[in-house]
């Protein structure tokens, strides 16, 4: 199943062009944690059931800051593997203008 891998990019000392990509462990916006959000925004993007609670605005607007925070986190530098494509993978970079994306593959 698809979803993006948190990457740091750690220059190598004495290496100008040179970084390592290392794995993000924590701070950002996990699997479970997307699935929790997708259900509590469903809400609010939807009409509320005339017949069932009415809807916290106030609890996500408060919580939406940390939310936010973890998106970033997540989304900044990440991995990306295509269906089938064991071989290859794309490293995604936010940045400030557009997003950029550089296709690595395996030597052989």
């Amino acid at each position: 199943m698809f979803y993006p891998e948190p990457i740091n990019q750690i220059p190598v000392t004495g290496e100008k062009y040179k970084t390592e990509l290392k794995p993000i462990t924590e701070g950002f916006l996990s699997r479970s944690e997307f699935e929790i959000l997708y259900d509590r925004c469903g809400g609010v993007l939807h009409s509320e059931n005339p017949y069932g609670d009415t809807y916290k605005y106030d609890e996500l607007w408060a919580e939406g800051l940390g939310w936010a925070i973890k998106i970033r986190n997540l989304l900044n530098c990440h991995k990306i593997h295509l269906v089938d494509d064991a071989e290859r993978f794309y490293l995604i970079q936010m940045g400030r203008e557009k997003p950029t994306y550089t296709l690595f593959e395996a030597v052989k």
